[in-house]
């Protein structure tokens, strides 16, 4: 297992293994090399949650989905929150955030509303206009763009002041 960590890892320029070839690579010390996800973080001078999140990839991802992960098509946030959806449902919404030209956050706000769905009817809806949940209509503002963003920012900036306003030190426990 060291040698095959030491023999990827040290003859691979930087960035040029893919997310997919890390989760393989996790995945076959895992399986073959029998070694336990600390072991694999040992060795990979890595942390747990990157070694689950890999080896989730490897597991729970559809085949076409990871070929878009390869691809560089889909982000590895997207991937991993599709590899909480079926096998099924993944290409599909995959798809869909590609025709529809879901940035990631939308993506996420995708997955997330299609496993909120209840029922087939709905997620199929979802699948087929995923605009209208992903990107929530806003009534149009009279200050245009620019002063929408700047009333915006000056509301988060009043919540700041009105919570600072209300700050007082704890009597006991200092």
């Amino acid at each position: 297992a060291e040698a095959r960590a030491l023999a990827i890892f040290s003859n691979t320029p930087r960035r040029t293994l893919s997310v997919m070839d890390e989760a393989r690579f996790v995945h076959a010390l895992r399986t073959e090399d029998r070694l336990g996800p600390h072991g694999i973080a040992r060795l990979l001078s890595r942390k747990l949650g990157w070694v689950a999140s890999r080896e989730l990839l490897a597991t729970a991802l559809a085949p076409a989905v990871a070929a878009r992960v390869d691809a560089g098509t889909v982000g590895v946030s997207f991937a991993l929150a599709l590899c909480g959806v079926a096998r099924d449902a993944q290409e599909p919404l995959a798809v869909a955030a590609a025709q529809h030209r879901l940035t990631g956050r939308e993506s996420l706000a995708l997955v997330g509303a299609y496993r909120g769905a209840d029922s087939d009817r709905a997620r199929h809806q979802l699948l087929a206009t995923p605009l209208a949940a992903v990107r929530p209509a806003r009534p149009p503002s009279p200050l245009g763009p620019l002063g929408t963003r700047l009333a915006e920012r000056l509301e988060r900036i009043r919540a700041a002041l009105a919570e600072l306003a209300g700050f007082a030190l704890p009597a006991d426990g200092l």
